[in-house]
């Protein structure tokens, strides 16, 4: 029995074996990492272009018609960067017909993420089209209360992101079962030979 303290020496068929593992592991996801890498890349250097150096600071300010938005730079780096992760993982998996584990739970992540996004967005978008709140309210002057707001441009951007989501709830199925479909496959292939 060893002493307290010390370790048993390993065989070395079993350190070789450990070693060739996480080679395999490593290089399935050395690919992927780069991958998200390129993405993040893109995410950034499409957002100097949109907002310059703007991104950077707390919160990005956005001028849309008369009405001045003013959002947290985090909620825009997130939202690209799941949609052109998305955008690269469906064009980059769409030639191995989706066949692989680890692209695919990317693709699903990113997929769920955006559609939460989407799905605050659109509640977000849903409360601006019932009319605005001015601060300090004004409701000294009377029983006056704030007409609804039938503003064309947060309608039309409602029913947008709804179809985007829509598409985007419709691709992650596809993916699904294009990836279930490819696992039965091989799973049969495997249970025959």
């Amino acid at each position: 029995m060893p002493a307290a303290g010390r370790c048993k020496a390993l065989p070395l068929a079993a350190i070789q074996i450990d070693t060739l593992s996480m080679q395999k592991t490593f290089r399935h996801i050395l690919p992927e990492a780069i991958w998200l890498t390129v993405s993040l890349s893109f995410t950034f250097i499409l957002l100097i272009i949109l907002f310059d150096s703007q991104f950077i600071n707390s919160s990005i300010s956005l001028l849309i018609y008369d009405t001045y938005f003013v959002t947290p730079s985090w909620l825009i780096v997130t939202v690209l960067f799941l949609l052109i992760t998305l955008i690269i993982y469906i064009v980059k998996e769409f030639k191995n017909r989706f066949g692989r584990t680890g692209p695919n739970m990317i693709l699903l992540i990113c997929g769920i993420l955006l559609v939460i996004f989407l799905t605050h967005l659109n509640h977000s978008l849903d409360n601006m089209s019932h009319g605005w709140t001015a601060y300090p309210p004004l409701s000294a002057l009377g029983p006056v209360l704030p007409e609804e707001s039938d503003d064309a441009f947060i309608n039309s951007a409602i029913k947008f992101f709804t179809i985007f989501q829509i598409l985007l709830a419709l691709i992650i199925s596809i993916i699904c079962y294009r990836w279930w479909t490819h696992r039965q496959h091989a799973k049969n292939q495997q249970n025959n030979s």
